[in-house]
């Protein structure tokens, strides 16, 4: 690998506490524990690898952080940063910021509990929308102290895809949350 063309890098961490991609479209996976992995300002595929203590830091491209562990660090940077879950996992956002796009993948049943919070923490956007992409099988839980609501047949077509359409928040916090119509969705 030169760090000059696409391609795959598998890293650990060798005592060093944090490792930073300088290279283009990379895809960069966790080998170990106590992991931190930085990118460039080019689109970046980050993966946990499953590992404890990791943490993804996005740079200013389109990044896809994809978990195997609810505990992983993801912070998204500039871009439009997608987050895709692995594996059954029932996620809070606590640990995750700046993210736009929750994707609850094909594997597992994964669930997702989102607060006004989480969706304010999405950096230079107005107003503040998160999509959450899933199926059937996957459950978005949404804080009811938020006051998250839905009208009936708001919803929006984006790239052939139905979501329903939440709102919370007041003034200027007011956030979108476009949830794809297949999602469970219930009250947290």
């Amino acid at each position: 690998f030169d760090g000059n063309t696409p391609g795959s890098l598998v890293l650990t961490d060798n005592g060093y506490n944090g490792l930073q991609v300088m290279a283009a479209s990379t895809t960069v996976t966790a080998s170990a524990d106590h992991t931190t992995i930085i990118g460039s300002d080019q689109p970046n595929i980050f993966s946990d690898g499953g590992h404890a203590d990791v943490t993804l830091k996005g740079g200013a491209g389109d990044d896809l952080f994809v978990i195997n562990n609810p505990d992983t660090v993801v912070q998204g940077g500039a871009g439009f940063d997608t987050l895709q879950l692995s594996g059954g996992i029932n996620l809070n956002l606590a640990n995750v910021k700046g993210i736009e796009e929750v994707d609850l993948g094909t594997n597992g049943h994964n669930s997702l509990t989102v607060s006004l919070a989480d969706v304010l923490n999405i950096p230079d956007a107005t107003p503040k929308t998160m999509t959450v992409l899933g199926d059937v099988s996957d459950m978005v839980k949404l804080s009811v102290a938020d006051g998250f609501t839905h009208v009936a047949n708001d919803t929006q077509i984006m790239n052939g895809i139905t979501f329903d359409v939440y709102h919370a928040g007041i003034g200027s916090n007011v956030v979108n949350l476009l949830l794809q119509h297949e999602l469970t969705v219930v009250a947290a």
